[in-house]
């Protein structure tokens, strides 16, 4: 093994070590290409020279990368599996000029495949930051294609839970006493592991039964570190992954990742949801423990009840009304009257209590909305109502919508689309109407033609996506209009009113 093997580029010039290892990593992605490069054998020589040509070019771009590689084993690892991903997408772009549409299409779908296939992987091996880029990503639709998602959607529910030795040294070092002095009992055995954090079951010496939600120890480093990987590598393949929107989903995680570490701001969210939902008896937030909370320990009353998926699966047809009565009352509320909403609606947020009411769980992930933005979208309900797809053309670019290069009749396009999966039709029955599939042809359409879609449009769409597939496949015996349409009123009247934002 030579010299630049072991590593030993001291003093060498770091424009030249990344040329070195650019072309290093091409050969690798050369020798897993299949049968179709032994085709094309011909080309072999230009491809090669454009290879690297691609390679000096790029040299400058990767030099901070290169030193942020050689800091940590980790973050070598992510520097190189991010590289052999882009050399794949080269490599594809070079050898689909070659090939006709439709087989480069299928190859491309190939690579999207193995790509995010390795990029699954490597989220469950790094964790932290790394495990919910790869959760957030999986939200995305609107930025990464349909292979990417898929992939990166399998990550929710696969996270192995820390040590609990671990857990209770991050305990008592955040509330500076052991955990005798803290809890009367504390469960070892998690109810349930994520990314950032876990959740503990325990009993206040009062007999108080909570719910302590720990940060992984050590995860603010890993974050840290991670995120400014990310941001380098953003930066330099952007544009060279076409069709990944890499910088897009690079400041959306790092926003979003940073406020689920700071405990602090989830209470101050819990308290004031709990607040706003108050006057709704149907509907439950649990109380926060303010003495026992800090900014990496978060301790909640402990709800008692079965996951809504579960709950709704054994109910009868009144109770299933009664519980999707309230999870529709509550979200318009929240997004009309209130301006605020819990923008992670994955089913284990919700829980269904003895008696039917729907407790909600876990807002580290709240979305906002300005006055403009409900007024907006309240004028969007009524155009859908009306089917008038001028007027909603005209609101959606009000709201952000922008067709950034191509036709712009495909913002009629996606107006059909939004339509079709949210407005009401006497003509079609409840059950031939699928507004996630549409949801999603609409956030295909907007990476297929670049039509900007503004963030606060895909946590509103991702919240009534999966509020309308819980109506469908129960078909709850439910008046929509009359839960919906009173906070609609209320909005008008405060907005009409002093113009505030709820």
């Amino acid at each position: 093994m030579n010299e630049n093997e072991n590593g030993n580029d001291t003093g060498r010039d770091p424009r030249d070590i990344a040329a070195r290892i650019l072309r290093g990593w091409s050969a690798g992605v050369k020798e897993s290409l299949d049968k179709l490069v032994q085709d094309l054998r011909a080309d072999g020589g230009a491809l090669r020279r454009e290879g690297e040509d691609l390679g000096r070019a790029l040299a400058g771009r990767l030099t901070p990368i290169v030193q942020a590689a050689r800091s940590t084993p980790r973050a070598a690892r992510i520097a190189g599996e991010a590289a052999r991903m882009l050399g794949s997408y080269r490599w594809h772009a070079l050898l689909a000029r070659q090939l006709s549409p439709a087989t480069a299409a299928a190859e491309r779908e190939a690579v999207d495949r193995r790509s995010a296939e390795r990029m699954a992987r490597l989220c469950l091996e790094l964790r932290g930051a790394m495990l919910k880029i790869g959760q957030f990503a999986s939200t995305r639709r609107d930025l990464l294609p349909a292979a990417w998602t898929e992939e990166l959607s399998r990550l929710q529910d696969a996270v192995p839970p820390v040590a609990f030795d671990a857990i209770r040294a991050r305990v008592e070092a955040e509330l500076g006493a052991p955990l005798a002095e803290l809890f009367a009992s504390f469960e070892e055995q998690p109810i349930a592991a994520a990314s950032l954090a876990q959740v503990h079951g325990a009993v206040l010496h009062d007999g108080t039964r909570v719910a302590v939600k720990v940060q992984v120890p050590g995860v603010e480093e890993l974050v840290d570190g991670d995120l400014h990987l990310l941001s380098l590598l953003a930066g330099v393949f952007d544009d060279l992954a076409g069709g990944l929107d890499i910088v897009s989903i690079a400041r959306e995680v790092s926003r979003s990742v940073r406020e689920e570490l700071d405990y602090t701001l989830e209470a101050e969210r819990t308290r004031r949801m709990a607040a706003d939902l108050a006057c709704d008896p149907a509907v439950h937030v649990p109380r926060v423990i303010d003495q026992l909370s800090s900014a990496r320990v978060l301790v909640l009353e402990r709800i008692d009840g079965e996951r809504l998926t579960e709950n709704l699966e054994r109910s009868g047809a009144g109770e299933r009304a009664a519980v999707l009565g309230a999870m529709v009352r509550t979200y318009a509320r929240q997004i009309l009257a209130l301006g605020r909403f819990q923008a992670d609606p994955h089913p284990g947020n919700f829980l269904v209590e003895p008696g039917g009411r729907v407790a909600l769980l876990d807002f580290g992930a709240i979305a906002t909305l300005s006055e403009e933005e409900r007024r907006g979208y309240a004028a969007l309900v009524g155009a859908m109502a009306a089917r008038d797809r001028e007027s909603a053309v005209f609101i959606l670019a009000s709201l952000g919508f922008e067709v950034r290069a191509g036709d712009p009749a495909h913002l009629f396009e996606m107006t059909d689309l939004i339509l079709d999966a949210f407005r009401p039709d006497p003509d079609r029955p409840l059950a031939s109407i699928d507004p996630r599939e549409s949801f999603d042809r609409a956030l295909a359409l907007a990476r297929a033609t670049s039509i900007r879609i503004p963030h606060h449009f895909v946590l509103l769409g991702r919240a009534l996506a999966a509020l309308a597939g819980l109506l469908l496949a129960y078909r709850p015996d439910l008046d929509l209009f009359s839960l919906v349409a009173p906070h609609l009123a209320d909005f008008a009247a405060v907005a009409g009113t002093d113009g505030s934002s709820g």
